[in-house]
């Protein structure tokens, strides 16, 4: 039997919370540094140029001209997440340009690329102490999308370096110290609360990547809860986990069906953080298979291997816990919810045909046995309305191939018969940096699940996969405000083979705003 391990691994050290960052008024031609980050933008009414958004004539003096000639030379235009370094003599070893684009085109999306493109610099450069500075109109929250990048791309190295050994594992950055010279328009106090905040978005993405990234033998069930339970105590959370048999006297057949193959037994996290002054109750569930094999319904060449990133929703909501822990928001009471658990195969596990009894009463014939996260969804769903009593409702998941098909490995696909609960969703997603989009319930899907034996089916025809998911979904939802949200895509960077901590921005931006 594989080695099954009791911890995980988590990314020692990371920059989010290891580097120290100061903001200091200094004068250009003062700083003292081995990297000078210096931003670059394009002229407004054409591509094919770029111009300098601080006055660096003096500084460029200086520096005997090497800013200029780097433009010329290399025929910089400026463009957003581009970048031109160059060596001068001096205090400064040397100097980089970063591309900021058009500054009526900037978004949260484009702060996030130029913030992984500075991040970049820095490791190239191999800087001990970098300054950076940034353009007069930038807004506080393009610095925080930049801020937040920056210090994941720092931490990068650390993450997947986790189970290397010997020579394998990557140089991290020797970044000790980041200065920050304030633009006009921000103060210390507005770039010092936006560096607090940073960081503990950083954090919480990072964590989310640390759980999605690990095997099965290290992220199981019990391992996430543990790591779960222990993150809620360091950030002053409250934490429980709910057994089988309380979860059995709750009436969650549904959930415990699919994890009837493992021998690790299904555990239930529920996390929460309750501000002084709560005006909302929400509830984050995100779906927790920590490996899906399909069940008996085999995933026969089809990402098997991959299929550790299948508690990608679960990951996801645990960060957002971990930001939340470290911004502690007066104004909500949050729910974090995880329905653990590993969908294998074996004598004692469900079968296609089998009909389960969720705990809202309702029976479900399992027509495939690798629809799996909505039968461990549909009875947290009904926990979080019902047990925990939450108004608003936000489930994620990794639950359709048919969502990625839709809209790509980029972008998320948003459920809900809510329309405000969508725009606040979608304007979350637009602050954040996270790419998310509205698709429909349609009244069709609700007839291809219904049951002939049963009241349920768990699976329609073949096409649109996604919405018929969703449907399902919303059968077990009564009163509450409820969205879902379909991550297949994004939960993964495919490029890079590692987990992305999606939505974490979007949800803590969410809940806290």
């Amino acid at each position: 039997m594989t080695t099954l391990f009791d911890q995980i691994p988590l990314t020692k050290d990371p920059a989010a919370s290891a580097l120290k960052i100061t903001v200091e008024a200094t004068p250009l031609t003062d700083v003292a540094a081995d990297l000078l980050l210096l931003p670059c933008c394009q002229n407004e009414s054409t591509d094919k140029s770029a111009k300098m958004e601080h006055d660096y004539g003096d500084l460029d003096k200086v520096f005997g001209g090497a800013l200029q000639e780097g433009i010329e030379l290399h025929e910089y235009k400026g463009a957003a997440a581009s970048t031109m370094t160059t060596r001068v003599a001096g205090k400064v070893r040397s100097v980089a340009l970063f591309g900021f684009g058009k500054m009526s085109a900037l978004d949260a999306a484009a702060g996030c690329k130029i913030g992984a493109c500075i991040g970049k610099t820095i490791k190239g450069e191999k800087a001990k102490a970098a300054t950076l500075a940034l353009p007069p109109s930038c807004p506080v929250r393009i610095l925080q999308s930049v801020l937040e990048s920056l210090l994941l791309t720092l931490s990068d190295d650390a993450h997947k370096n986790r189970l290397k050994t010997g020579d394998r594992i990557a140089p991290l950055p020797l970044l000790e110290a980041l200065t920050i010279i304030p633009p006009s328009g921000l103060t210390a106090g507005d770039i010092d609360k936006c560096i607090t905040e940073s960081r503990a978005m950083a954090a919480g993405v990072l964590f989310a990547k640390d759980l999605v990234s690990m095997p099965p033998n290290y992220c199981h069930p019990a391992s996430l809860a543990d790591a779960a339970i222990k993150m809620a105590q360091e950030g002053g959370l409250e934490g429980k986990i709910l057994s089988v048999d309380e979860c059995r006297a709750l009436g969650m057949g549904s959930y415990l069906a699919v994890g009837k193959g493992a021998e690790i037994a299904p555990r239930f996290i529920h996390l929460c953080w309750k501000g002084e002054s709560p005006k909302k109750k929400v509830a984050l569930v995100g779906k927790g298979v920590c490996h899906d094999t399909g069940g008996y319904n085999l995933k026969v060449g089809s990402m098997i291997e991959m299929m550790k990133f299948d508690m990608g929703g679960g990951a996801a909501v645990l960060g957002v816990a971990k930001a939340i822990g470290a911004l502690k928001p007066k104004n909500v009471e949050v729910h974090f919810i995880v329905p653990a658990v590993l969908n294998l195969i074996s004598h004692n596990a469900y079968l296609p045909g089998d009909v389960l009894t969720a705990s809202n009463g309702k029976t479900i014939e399992v027509g495939n046995t690798d629809a799996e996260g909505r039968l461990i969804l549909n009875d947290s769903l009904v926990y979080a309305e019902k047990t925990v009593q939450a108004t608003t409702i936000i489930d994620i998941a990794t639950l359709t191939g048919a969502c990625i098909v839709a809209l790509g490995t980029k972008c998320a696909g948003l459920f809900t018969p809510d329309d405000t609960l969508s725009e606040a969703l979608l304007e979350a997603a637009k602050v954040s940096g996270e790419s998310l989009w509205r698709l429909p319930l349609l009244p069709d899907a609700a007839e291809e699940l219904k049951g002939t034996i049963s009241d349920l089916k768990n699976v329609g025809g073949r096409w649109g996969g996604a919405i018929t998911a969703a449907t399902f979904l919303k059968e077990f939802v009564d009163k509450a405000s409820w969205a879902h949200i379909d991550a297949a895509g994004p939960a993964w960077d495919w490029k890079e083979n590692v987990g992305t901590g999606y939505a974490v921005r979007l949800l803590t931006e969410l809940v806290t705003k």
